[in-house]
């Protein structure tokens, strides 16, 4: 069926080839001529694969042609994108038709066609180019500005114009709106497929029905999301939910992702750190500005790792930001005994469960919280860490479900430090620059 595929689509001359065998989801996605497509489906089940696969057809369809293919930032560009492009292009045997230019990210056909590389964290940098196709990758991450900047550069003449979104949804977002018709809440997109003479399409795939995922990834998602729950039905199933009994309820990552500018000055930084092992264990580095927002500005969350790996990685953000406190969990001392002989600021926490839940809810709700875009596990946790519930279903709003929690303890643990304390009028500044 896959060949059937390539041969009705591409010319014989056509230098592609079929380098792995599209299934279900894939397959339709792939037929599919709606010009808005999206891709949507749990963590490995094939959407990026997908993707390239799609933007490469297209290419060597039409020689000539601009396809802009977006992440939400920089480091899943270098680390998704390229690689999977880079793979394909290999495997297939196109590479040594195709040039990387890497001071401008893109890749040059030998038919003329290019495929842009770029990153959504920086939305008016998508402003300018007329292109013939685009693809969002990871969309339901990316800001929605990004989005209606994109939809109107696909302007390049001559072209059949397609936009394709793939990813793991992040709740009912604008993603999930943009392709769905009916009744929706207000302030969401209208839905692309009314527009006269436009049609889109939806394909859907969960984890687990992906023939090439490895045993041992498919292990890890059956023990990470239990069934069920919510995040299994999202991280795992690939739906669009809207969390039930969710603490920060207040989260919008429209409004509370986003980069610290350059040269943004930061009146203190404090790093949160909850201790793990077959749990994450968490560093968080949090800058206070003048405004008296929170910035999150990086993330370190890792498993198995032994104590000098922790307080290495803690020096190296100390230095960097200049923190000068690090909020430690409380329940190893020894760990906190530790840090401190390596000249590090480290300190008991205050683990008030509840007033710092208040605590993070009063800054979420006032809009003086902000999260980097690499910090996707912070992200994930604001919209999933959830009350507990009782027997009859009721949520018990006095008690965290203890899941999906360990970013979400650092945080408390630098907002238990920084509440009360906004920066004082006439502190001095510290400039720290983007990574």
């Amino acid at each position: 069926m896959a060949q059937a595929i390539m041969e009705h689509s591409i010319p014989e001359s056509s230098p592609l080839k079929e380098i792995e065998f599209p299934w279900g989801a894939q397959l339709d996605f792939l037929r599919s001529g709606a010009i808005f497509r999206r891709y949507q489906g749990g963590q490995g089940s094939g959407k990026t694969l997908a993707g390239c696969w799609e933007v490469r057809r297209y290419c060597w369809l039409h020689p000539g042609a601009v396809v802009l293919c977006t992440e939400p930032h920089y480091g899943m560009l270098r680390d998704v994108m390229l690689p999977e492009f880079q793979r394909q292009f290999e495997e297939s045997g196109e590479a040594p038709l195709v040039k990387w230019v890497a001071s401008a990210w893109r890749f040059e056909l030998n038919n003329g066609a290019q495929i842009w590389l770029r990153q959504c964290d920086r939305v008016d940098s998508l402003r300018g180019p007329s292109v013939a196709a685009i693809w969002m990758d990871e969309a339901a991450q990316s800001p929605f500005a990004a989005y209606q900047i994109l939809v109107g550069r696909m302007r390049q003449r001559g072209y059949p114009h397609v936009f394709l979104t793939t990813g793991t949804p992040r709740g009912k977002n604008w993603m999930h709106w943009t392709f769905t018709a009916g009744d929706r809440p207000e302030g969401a997109p209208g839905y692309i497929g009314a527009a006269a003479g436009i049609t889109a399409a939806s394909f859907f795939s969960n984890s687990l029905d992906n023939p090439y995922l490895d045993e041992v990834t498919r292990a890890g998602l059956e023990s990470a999301y239990p069934p069920g729950s919510l995040l299994h039905r999202q991280e795992v199933l690939g739906e669009s939910v809207i969390f039930e009994g969710l603490i920060y309820t207040g989260f919008d990552a429209e409004k509370h992702v986003a980069s610290a500018p350059d040269g943004h000055a930061f009146v203190r930084h404090v790093i949160g750190c909850d201790w793990g092992w077959a749990n994450p264990g968490v560093l968080l580095p949090v800058g206070l500005d003048r405004g008296n927002v929170t910035w999150s500005r990086e993330e370190v969350v890792a498993r198995e790792k032994p104590l000098e790996w922790w307080v290495a990685e803690a020096k190296r953000l100390q230095e960097f930001y200049h923190a000068d406190a690090i909020l430690c969990d409380p329940s190893e001392p020894g760990n906190i005994d530790a840090m401190r002989r390596a000249g590090l600021p480290a300190k008991a926490a205050n683990n008030s469960v509840i007033p710092g839940i208040a605590a993070v809810s009063a800054r979420v709700n006032s809009g003086r919280e902000r999260v980097a875009p690499e910090c996707l596990v912070e992200q994930r946790e604001y919209q999933a860490y959830s009350w507990k519930q009782a027997r009859d279903g009721a949520s018990k709003a006095d008690e965290p479900l203890k899941v999906d929690d360990h970013v979400m303890d650092a945080r408390r643990y630098v907002e238990m430090e920084l509440v009360g304390r906004p920066p004082a009028s006439g502190a001095r500044p510290v400039f720290i620059s983007r990574r």
